[in-house]
């Protein structure tokens, strides 16, 4: 019933900010995460803290934030990123960091968004201290392809640069 719930929350949120909020608070009672985070691509097409587990905004300045973003850099660059994927802290991390070895949430969950094409559109990263369950990536992807779907919604259809350009030279 819960994840029934959810999926229609994601189906009824009426802005990309709203959904990612929804995305990174409402799956905890489902998941039992301990604190999560959303990333989207900035300008730069590097992915960035966008949403923080009950946070009402997030400081893109905060060592936190910067060690979550150089964690998904890694495991984008070492892993290709577009497969769900539990690990144990300190993967895709500098083990010698301080702030890797003061995180107290070992356990991470990395599931993608993705577009109609396969291509990561945002990543939501799951924190706990408890090892993560062979279902919970199954419950987890399931989610995800109903937030990615909404966000697809949201985004609006993508104009081909095709078609854009037979549109300007009109």
């Amino acid at each position: 019933q819960l994840l029934l719930a959810l999926e229609a929350d994601a189906r009824e949120c009426q802005s990309i900010d709203t959904l990612m909020a929804s995305l990174a608070n409402n799956p905890r009672r489902l998941l039992g995460y301990r604190q999560a985070f959303v990333l989207k691509p900035g300008l730069s097409g590097k992915f960035q803290v966008s949403e923080i587990s009950s946070m009402a905004a997030v400081d893109r300045t905060s060592p936190l934030v910067r060690w979550v973003e150089n964690l998904v850099t890694n495991l984008l660059r070492d892993n290709g990123g577009r497969e769900g994927l539990d690990f144990q802290l300190p993967a895709f991390c500098n083990g010698d960091d301080e702030d890797t070895a003061s995180y107290p949430f070992r356990n991470v969950l990395y599931v993608p968004l993705l577009d109609n094409a396969g291509d990561v559109q945002a990543i939501w990263l799951l924190m706990r201290d408890k090892v993560w369950l062979p279902g919970d990536l199954s419950v987890a992807e399931r989610l995800a392809g109903t937030f990615a779907h909404a966000l697809r919604a949201l985004n609006g259809p993508k104009r081909s640069s095709r078609k854009k350009r037979s549109l300007i030279s009109m």
